[in-house]
C-alpha cells in the first residue's frame, strides 16, 4: 500500500469530496463541465446533477461573458501553467459573489491536454474589506493631498561614519509643488535635482533621521529661491531613516515683514523730518494699517494711531493721549499671571532705551477678547536722547489660530501615520488595540482610552486592557451597555456619543454618579461596526468636563477605523494564508509531476509488469541498493529477493495484480552482495504495478536491540522485585512462624509437666499467628492477581448498605461517615467477600489518615469510558460502576500515590501495617477486570477509586447465612482425598473422619486415578491442585469423570491456577477451598456438595 507521503486517487478524491468551502470543477477542452465537487454546490447553488455537461460560462457574469473571460483563462492556463481568477461571479439564484482561485490544465502522461480544473473560494467579505480599506487610504489620500502646507517623506541616506550624503523624495502631496515648484520629485535624489542645494538641508534631516529629535527651524534654499518654516520628524523603522517633512513657503511673509520694517525706519525718518508738521504726521499715521502709538518715558501715551484705535476699542484720540495704558491694554500675561509695567518691553523701551521684538502676546481691547498681537518698541531719540518709545503692532489672531490648526493637523497625521506603521508591523490583534489606545491617549492627552468587545448578545462588553494616564483608574473588566445612560441605543445604531459634561448632557444628567465614581467627566464613545453589527466600543474618557473638538472626534474616529481596518486586515491575511496553504498543499498533492516525486525520493520506486518484470525504476536504487535504474530493465523481482524470501515475493506479486498489497518486506539483495530488508507497497494500475519500497534494515536491527535491552531490563527489574519481596516476606513469616513455634513448644512442655490448664492460652496464640499467616498469603495472592475468587453478579449499593454500621463502628465516633448510592447502580461480576474486604481495607486506611477526626465519604457512580478516557486508565472503553472512598485526610504527596500499591510499601509506624492492603485492592480489581486509582493532594485529603466493568442481568439477593455448629455427615459417604503432602492429607482425613465420612487417601494422581477405575463407591473427590508425577489435580479429575460421570470435585489449593479455573469459571459439581481452611468451612463445603443434587 502506498506509504505516508503517497495521496492515492481515493485520498485525492476523498479531499475534493470534503474540501466544503472550495468549487473544485473538472471541464472538458471546450469548457464543458465534467465534474462538481460539494464545495461548489455549496457555493454556488447548483447541484452537480444540475452543473455536469453545461458550458462553465454559466458562472460568469454576462459582461465577463462578452468579454471572453472563460476563454482567455483557460489561454492563460495553457501559456503559464495556471490562469487566475479573481473577479465576480454568479450564483444559481442570481446573486453574485467574489471569487478567488485559478484555472490549472490537466495532462496525461504523455503530457496532452485532456481539461481543465478550476478551483474557486467565495472570498465576498475579504474583498469589502480590501475595498473599505482603499476607500480609507483615499480617504487620507484625499486629506493629505488638501493639506496647505506641503508635506513630503524623505529617505535620508549617509556613509559609514554617519555624515549624511544625499536624500530622496518618497513621497509627496499636491501642495508641494505648489511650495516648490518641483514636479514629479518622488524618487529623485536630492543632488541630482538640485545640485547648488545648500548642506546645512542634509545635516538637519540626517540629524533628525539618526537620533529621532524632530525639529522646527526656519531656513533659505538659494537653489529654489525661497525660505521655508519647517517641522520635521522620523517615522517607521529607525534603520530606514524615514523624515517626514512638513513645510510652508513663507518668501511672501518675511517679505511683509521686511517691509513692515522699512517702514518703521521710514516712520523713525519722517518723525525727525516732520516734528513739526502735526497734521501731516497724523494724516501719515493714520493711513498705516499697522497698529501704532507712542508713550514717553513715565509711560503717558503722547500719540496713536486709527488703526490703534479701532483694534483697542477707543473712540477718539484724547480718550488715549495722556493715560498710562498698560493696565488697560497690557495688564496680564497669556497664563493669567499680572505682567507688571517694569517689565513691559514697551515701557522698558521707552524708560531705559530697550528695543523689542515680540511675536506674540495679548493685548486687551476695552470691549471683545483679546487679541494675540505681534509688536516692536522702538526707542525714540531726539538729539540722542531718550524721549519715550513708538509701538507698531498687528494683529495675529488669526494667523495664530491657522498655526494651532495646523500644529494640531500636523499632530493628528502624524499620531495617525505613527499607528499606521505600528499596525502594519504588528501580528497580534490584542497588541494592535494596545497601540492604537496609547497613541490616541498620547495624543489627546486624555486620562484613558480603551477598546471594549462587544458580545454577541449585543448586551456586554469587556475591556481586556486600557491605556491610562499616570494616576487613573484602569477600566479592564466586563460591563453592561445599558448602565450607562441612554446613549446605549446610539451606540447600538452605530452612532458615535461626544459627551462635553456628563453631569450636563441630557443623556447622562439623570444619573451621573456611576460615571463620575469611575472618572469620567467628558467622553467619547466610538463604535466599530462590522457587517451591520457592533462589534467593539472605542472610548476615550477625561476626568473632568471638556469641549471635544471636530478634529478631536474626527482622530478618533480615524484612528479606530485603522484598527478595525488592520485588525480585519490582519484576520484576512491570516485567513488567506491558511487558504493559500491548505490549496497549495492540496493542488501539489493532486498536480505535482510524478517524475518530481519519482527522482527525489529516498524510496525505492519501481513499475513492473505482471510477472514481476521491472519496467522502469527511479534513482533511489542506486543509493539503497547500488543499482543504476538502466540495469534493472527486464529483470524480475525474484531475481534480487533472497532466496528464503522467494516464494514470499511471488505470493505478494500475484496478490498486487488484482488488489493493493498490504505492508510486505522482504530481503533484497544489494549490488555488492550484501542484503538489506524493504519494506514494500503495492498496487495495480491498468496493466502495470506500482510499488514502493523502504530500506527498513537500520531500523529492524534497532528494534532488536531495543527488544534485548528491554529484557535485560525487565530481568533487572524483576530480580529487584523478588528481592524485595522475598525479603519482606521473610519478615513477616519469620514473626509468624516465630509465634506459632513458641506456642507449639511452650504447649509440649506444659504437657510434660502435666501442666493442661494454660494449654488453650498458647492454642489461641498460635491459631492467631495461623491465620494471620492466612491473610498474609490472601494478600499476597490477590496481589499477584491469582487467589482464588467466587464472583457472583452483585449490587453494589446493597453490599455497601449493609456494610455501614460495620464501617461505622471501625472507624470510630470521631468520623463522620457518609454513604452515597448512585440511583439506578449497574450490577457487576465480583467476589462479594472480597469486595466486602477492600471497602474495609479503603476506609481503615481513611480513618489513619485521620489521626484528628474528620469525614469518610463512600460513593457508587455509573461510568462510560471512551476509549481516550480508558486508555489513561489502561483499561477497555466502556460501562464501569465506581466504588470511592474519599476522606479529609493528610493526602498524599505525588512520591506516595507512585508507590501505593507497592507490595510491603507502608507510611505507617512499624508494627501497624503490612503494606500489603493496597497491593491486594489491586491485585483484586485487575483480576476482576477493573481497575483501582489514587487521587490526592497533601492537605486536600484522598480519594481511592475502584472502576468494575457492568455485567448485565440481576444481582444477587442477599449474602450467604453465617456459619453454625459443624455440619456432620446424615449417611455414610465415601471421600478420596489426594495430596503430595503427608501432613495436609492426615489432617484432612482426620477431619473427614471427625465429621462422620469414609476416608480414602492418594499421594499423587496416577494413584488416585486407579483407585476411581475400581468399583469402589466413591461420593466426592478431594484433590491438591499441584500434584507430583506430570498430572495435575484438574487432569485426574478430568479423566476421572470420563468413567464417574457428574463426579463431585472439591480442590484445595494454595491459589486459582488456570488449570483449575478455566474463563473465570468451574465446571458444574466442582468447588474451590484455599488454603489454609477453617474446618467449619471445609464441613459446609464438603456438605454442600454432596447435598447437591448429580450433574450431568
Amino acid at each position: 500500500m502506498p506509504d505516508s507521503h503517497t495521496i492515492t486517487d481515493r485520498q485525492a478524491r476523498l479531499i475534493i469530496d470534503n474540501a466544503v468551502d472550495y468549487a473544485i470543477i473538472g471541464l472538458d477542452l471546450h469548457g464543458v463541465i465534467t465534474s462538481w465537487n460539494v464545495g461548489a454546490a455549496n457555493v454556488m447553488g447548483w447541484s452537480a446533477r444540475e452543473a455536469i455537461g453545461r458550458p462553465a460560462q454559466m458562472i460568469f457574469t454576462p459582461e465577463d461573458v462578452d468579454a471572453h473571460i472563460p476563454a482567455a483563462e483557460m489561454s492563460a492556463a495553457i501559456r503559464t501553467g495556471r490562469g487566475i481568477d479573481e473577479r465576480w461571479h454568479l450564483r444559481k439564484d442570481g446573486s453574485r459573489f467574489w471569487g478567488n482561485g485559478e484555472i490549472m490544465p490537466l495532462r496525461n502522461e504523455r503530457g496532452e491536454l485532456e481539461g481543465y480544473m478550476k478551483i474557486l473560494r467565495d472570498r465576498t467579505a475579504q474583498h469589502e474589506v480590501a475595498t473599505a480599506l482603499v476607500e480609507s487610504e483615499d480617504r487620507y489620500r484625499t486629506l493629505h493631498d488638501a493639506m496647505e502646507e506641503g508635506f513630503c517623506l524623505i529617505e535620508v541616506r549617509c556613509g559609514d561614519d554617519a555624515r549624511p550624503i544625499d536624500y530622496r523624495f518618497l513621497e509627496t502631496n499636491a501642495a508641494f509643488e505648489r511650495h516648490t515648484g518641483l514636479a514629479d520629485a518622488v524618487g529623485a535624489w536630492v543632488r541630482d535635482l538640485l545640485p547648488q542645494h545648500e548642506q546645512h538641508w542634509f545635516d538637519i534631516y540626517a540629524r533628525i533621521a539618526l537620533t529621532g529629535e524632530s525639529a522646527r527651524f526656519e531656513l533659505p534654499s538659494q537653489a529654489l529661491g525661497r525660505r521655508y518654516e519647517v517641522f520635521a520628524y522620523r517615522v517607521g523603522d529607525p534603520d530606514k531613516r524615514v523624515v517626514a517633512v512638513l513645510f510652508s513657503d513663507i518668501t511672501l511673509r518675511r517679505a511683509k515683514d521686511a517691509r513692515l520694517k522699512d517702514s518703521e525706519d521710514h516712520l523713525r525718518q519722517l518723525n525727525g523730518m516732520l516734528r513739526g508738521n502735526e497734521a501731516n504726521l497724523r494724516l501719515l499715521l493714520d493711513t498705516i494699517g499697522e497698529g501704532f502709538y507712542a508713550v514717553d518715558r513715565d509711560g503717558l501715551t503722547t500719540t496713536c494711531n486709527a488703526a490703534f484705535l479701532r483694534m483697542m476699542g477707543f473712540a477718539r484720540v484724547e480718550d488715549v493721549v495722556g493715560s498710562r495704558l498698560h493696565d488697560l491694554i497690557h495688564h496680564s500675561h497669556p497664563g493669567g499671571a499680572p505682567y507688571a509695567e517694569a517689565d513691559c518691553p514697551i515701557y522698558l523701551a521707552a524708560s531705559a532705551g530697550i528695543p523689542a521684538h515680540v511675536k506674540e502676546e495679548l493685548f486687551f481691547p476695552l470691549h471683545g477678547a483679546p487679541l494675540w498681537v505681534e509688536y516692536r518698541a522702538t526707542p525714540i531719540l531726539q538729539d540722542g536722547v531718550l524721549q519715550g518709545a513708538i509701538c507698531t503692532f498687528q494683529d495675529v489672531s488669526e494667523q495664530r489660530r491657522r498655526d494651532q490648526a495646523q500644529k494640531k493637523a500636523e499632530a493628528f497625521g502624524t499620531a495617525l501615520l505613527q499607528l499606521s506603521d505600528s499596525l502594519r508591523d504588528l501580528q497580534d490583534v490584542a497588541a494592535m488595540q494596545a497601540a492604537a489606545t496609547g497613541v490616541i491617549g498620547a495624543t489627546l492627552e486624555a486620562g484613558r482610552v480603551g477598546y471594549g468587545l462587544v458580545a454577541a448578545d449585543n448586551q456586554t462588553f469587556t475591556v481586556p486592557q486600557d491605556w491610562t494616564a499616570s494616576g487613573f483608574p484602569s477600566l479592564a473588566g466586563a460591563y453592561r451597555l445599558d448602565d450607562y445612560g441612554l446613549y446605549a441605543a446610539d451606540l447600538r445604531a452605530g452612532r458615535t456619543v461626544v459627551i462635553d459634561d456628563v453631569r450636563v448632557d441630557p443623556r447622562t444628567a439623570a444619573d451621573p454618579e456611576p460615571l463620575v465614581a469611575l472618572s469620567v467627566g467628558a467622553l467619547i464613545n466610538h463604535p466599530v461596526v462590522e457587517q451591520g453589527r457592533i462589534v467593539a466600543v472605542l472610548y476615550v474618557n477625561d476626568a473632568h468636563a471638556r469641549a471635544w473638538r471636530d478634529d478631536e472626534v474626527a482622530f478618533v474616529r480615524d484612528a479606530a477605523d485603522r484598527l478595525r481596518q488592520a485588525s480585519e486586515r490582519r484576520r484576512a491575511e491570516l485567513d488567506l494564508h491558511d487558504l493559500n496553504a491548505r490549496l497549495e498543499s492540496e493542488v501539489e498533492a493532486r498536480t505535482a509531476e510524478r517524475d518530481r516525486m519519482w527522482n527525489i525520493s529516498p524510496d525505492l520506486m519501481v513499475v513492473m509488469a505482471p510477472d514481476g518484470t521491472y519496467r522502469r525504476a527511479n534513482p533511489a536504487w542506486k543509493t539503497v541498493l547500488g543499482y543504476e535504474p538502466a540495469e534493472l530493465a527486464g529483470i524480475g523481482a525474484a531475481h534480487l529477493a533472497h532466496p528464503d524470501d522467494s516464494a514470499a515475493t511471488q505470493a505478494a506479486l500475484g496478490l498486487a495484480q488484482n488488489n493493493a498489497l498490504p505492508s510486505f518486506e522482504n530481503r533484497f539483495r544489494h549490488k555488492d552482495g550484501s542484503y538489506r530488508w524493504i519494506q514494500w507497497a503495492a498496487a495495480p494500475g491498468g496493466d502495470e504495478i506500482f510499488a514502493i519500497g523502504r530500506d527498513v534494515t537500520a531500523s529492524r536491527e534497532a528494534a532488536e536491540r531495543l527488544v534485548q535491552a528491554e529484557e535485560q531490563l525487565r530481568q533487572s527489574q524483576k530480580m529487584e522485585a523478588v528481592g524485595q519481596l522475598t525479603g519482606g516476606l521473610a519478615h513477616d513469616f519469620n514473626n509468624l512462624l516465630a509465634g506459632i513455634s513458641g506456642s507449639i513448644e511452650l504447649m509440649q512442655m506444659r504437657m510434660q509437666q502435666g501442666r493442661l490448664a494454660d494449654l488453650g492460652r498458647y492454642l489461641t496464640a498460635a491459631q492467631g499467628a495461623t491465620r494471620r499467616a492466612a491473610a498474609l498469603t490472601h494478600r499476597l495472592l490477590a496481589f499477584s492477581r491469582r487467589q482464588t475468587l467466587d464472583p457472583k453478579l452483585t449490587d453494589v449499593n446493597r453490599l455497601v448498605g449493609g456494610m455501614q454500621d460495620m464501617i461505622q463502628r471501625t472507624v470510630g465516633p470521631a468520623v463522620a461517615l457518609e454513604v452515597v448510592g448512585a440511583a439506578g447502580l449497574w450490577p457487576v461480576l465480583v467476589d462479594p467477600s472480597q469486595l466486602e474486604n477492600a471497602l474495609l481495607n479503603l476506609c481503615i486506611n481513611a480513618r489513619d489518615a485521620m489521626p484528628d477526626g474528620g469525614r469518610v465519604t463512600v460513593e457508587t457512580m455509573n461510568k462510560w469510558f471512551d476509549a481516550r478516557a480508558a486508555r489513561l486508565l489502561d483499561m477497555p472503553e466502556g460501562d464501569y460502576v465506581s466504588l470511592c472512598v474519599s476522606d479529609s485526610g493528610t493526602g498524599m504527596t505525588p512520591e506516595v500515590v507512585a508507590r501505593a500499591f507497592e507490595p510491603f510499601f507502608t507510611t505507617k509506624p512499624i508494627g501497624e501495617g503490612t503494606g500489603l492492603g493496597l497491593s491486594m485492592i489491586y491485585g483484586f480489581a485487575q483480576q476482576s477486570g477493573g481497575q483501582v486509582r489514587i487521587y490526592s493532594e497533601v492537605g486536600e485529603g484522598t480519594t481511592v477509586c475502584i472502576y468494575l466493568p457492568r455485567r448485565r442481568g440481576e444481582a444477587d439477593a442477599g449474602a450467604a447465612a453465617g456459619e453454625g455448629a459443624l455440619p456432620y455427615a446424615q449417611r455414610g459417604a465415601t471421600v478420596l482425598v489426594v495430596d503430595d503432602d503427608a501432613t495436609v492429607r492426615m489432617l484432612v482425613v482426620d477431619i473427614l473422619e471427625e465429621l462422620g465420612y469414609a476416608a480414602i487417601e492418594a499421594a499423587d494422581g496416577r494413584e488416585g486415578l486407579k483407585i476411581l477405575a475400581s468399583d469402589r463407591a466413591i461420593d466426592l473427590l478431594i484433590t491438591d491442585v499441584g500434584l507430583p508425577g506430570g498430572m495435575n489435580g484438574r487432569q485426574m479429575a478430568d479423566a476421572a469423570r470420563v468413567q464417574r460421570h457428574g463426579l463431585k470435585v472439591l480442590f484445595i489449593t494454595g491459589y486459582a491456577e488456570n488449570a483449575v479455573i478455566r474463563n473465570g469459571h468451574l465446571d458444574p459439581g466442582m468447588a474451590v477451598l484455599t488454603k489454609p481452611f477453617a474446618m467449619d468451612t471445609m464441613a459446609a463445603r464438603i456438605q454442600a456438595l454432596i447435598d447437591a443434587p448429580p450433574q450431568g
